[in-house]
């Protein structure tokens, strides 16, 4: 998730992991688990970065 992110992880990622954990968890299916990332708020919603 971090990877897909580009972004360190934080306290408000937690709900969105544990919900993507569930609906992968009977299925153990790398894919499966792709597109739930994928389908995220986190990832499909993504704030701009800051310019350096």
């Amino acid at each position: 998730m971090t990877y897909a992110l580009g972004r360190e992880l934080v306290a408000e990622d937690h709900p969105i992991l544990e919900d993507i954990l569930q609906s992968v968890a009977a299925d153990r299916d790398l894919v499966a688990l792709l597109v739930a990332v994928v389908q995220s708020d986190p990832f499909r919603v993504r704030r701009a970065q800051e310019a350096p």
